[in-house]
């Protein structure tokens, strides 16, 4: 299957940094963030037509990267790297702004980083995050101004960033990408119903239980 998607090429070397640093600091460390942000690209390939606007392609991305990164945690538990080895992966010793920000949750962080890194409006993050342009401001309070710079400082070396942008179009000539897209879509849509679907055997259990008691 070819890679199709009309602005491919311009929306990666726009936005291919972004996307990574949105990666690392929701899956933090760099093969994680590198793995996700490769399933993020890989989403847009097979489209047909040109995004409207290259802030949709944006938006798309953004969006795209946010779903990988919470695909990466329903896969499995995790475990938050410890400060001394995401400290070795910038330039600068990590500060304790960022230390913080790297504990705060998902969405939090991501909030965080459309609005101080990425400089979006409260309309444009809230239609990424999926919630009201207030509730993204209120998300984005938790961290710290110095580090925005600090993550702004991280960058995918250019000679990773080509074999990243290889190895995207690698896949595309070895499978069937836009299917791979649609099944991964389907197993993450069971893995966020799974928790619910536990939830309601335990409350229809603890009703179960309450019910036999009345008897």
């Amino acid at each position: 299957m070819a890679l199709t998607c009309p602005d491919f090429d311009p929306l990666f070397r726009r936005f291919h940094q972004d996307i990574y640093r949105l990666c690392f600091l929701l899956a933090p460390g760099s093969q994680a963030a590198y793995h996700c942000t490769f399933k993020t690209f890989l989403q847009i390939g097979p489209r047909q037509e040109p995004f409207p606007t290259p802030e949709a392609g944006r938006d798309a991305l953004l969006g795209h990267a946010l779903s990988a990164c919470e695909d990466y945690y329903l896969r499995k538990l995790r475990r938050r790297p410890a400060r001394e080895a995401l400290d070795k992966l910038f330039p600068a010793p990590l500060g304790d702004g960022l230390w913080a920000l790297f504990r705060l949750p998902l969405k939090k962080r991501a909030a965080f980083y459309l609005l101080r890194c990425m400089a979006l409006t409260p309309e444009e993050a809230a239609g990424v995050l999926g919630v009201s342009p207030a509730r993204a401001l209120r998300l984005a309070e938790a961290g710290a101004g110095q580090a925005a710079e600090e993550l702004l400082a991280l960058s995918l070396p250019e000679g990773q960033a080509d074999i990243l942008l290889d190895e995207i179009y690698l896949r595309f000539s070895e499978r069937s990408v836009g299917l791979e897209n649609r099944l991964l879509a389907i197993r993450a849509a069971w893995d966020r119903l799974v928790p619910w679907l536990a939830l309601g055997l335990l409350l229809i259990g603890a009703a179960a239980a309450w019910y036999t008691t009345t008897l």
